[in-house]
This record gives structure tokens, sequence and C-alpha cells, in this order.
């Protein structure tokens, strides 16, 4: 199959890989220098995990095999060949707790780097 992809979504999944850089030479064949890469990917610095840390409440996903953070995931990305082009975090309407999501979404707005998801749009054969 030589099939090119406008957009390829990588969503939550690739913390669940034992080797994500396997997966990324993988999805090359799909791209051309056009192509969009989605990944979203749990934020192991986002502001819930790190309250969970200190006070020893933390739990990985079982599934899980790698945690990252922005600097190690454009790190991944460049030693792949892809180019980062945008990098955002976001944060879960927790709807059931109406009051502490709307301090919550202040917060996020204020100081998005603490977000509990990256997203990131990446771009593979576009560089500088």
């Amino acid at each position: 199959m030589n099939s090119k992809f406008d957009v390829l979504v990588v969503s939550d999944i690739i913390e669940h890989l034992s080797n994500p850089g396997l997966m990324l030479e993988g999805i090359k064949r799909f791209c051309d220098q056009n192509s969009i890469i989605i990944i979203t990917t749990p934020h192991s610095f986002g502001l819930m995990n790190y309250l969970r840390f200190i006070f020893g409440k933390f739990h990985e996903g079982t599934e899980h095999v790698i945690t990252f953070n922005i600097p190690n995931l454009i790190n991944l990305l460049k030693k792949h060949g892809f180019h980062v082009e945008t990098i955002d975090m976001c944060y879960q309407n927790h709807s059931y707790k109406k009051k502490l999501f709307k301090i919550g979404k202040l917060f996020f707005k204020r100081f998005p780097k603490f977000g509990g998801t990256i997203f990131v749009v990446a771009t593979f054969g576009k560089h500088e």
C-alpha cells in the first residue's frame, strides 16, 4: 500500500508502545511533505499527575510503558525526522464537579503548560 494521507492521528496510543520510535518510522510510509501528524498523550508533568505524585496517589495506567513530557516528545519526533509545528495542552471537562472544573478551567487558561494531555501537530519532510 503506497497511499499517502493528509492527516494521521496517533491519539493516546504512543504511551502504550514499547518502541514509539519504531511506530514513527513505520508511519513515514503514509506521509508526504504535506502530511500532518497529530499526537496526543498524557502529560507526565501535568498538574493533576504532579499532585497525585506528591501525595503518593499517582498510579500510571497499567498498559502504559512510557511517559511523555514536552521536551522528550519533541526530542523523539526530531530524532525520527518530524518537525513540531505546534504543541498545546488539553484538560478534560469533568462535569460532575462543575465548580471545581470552572476553577480548573481558569487555572489552565492562565497556565496551560500544566494541562493533563499533550497535543502535538507535526509534519514530516517540511524542515527549516
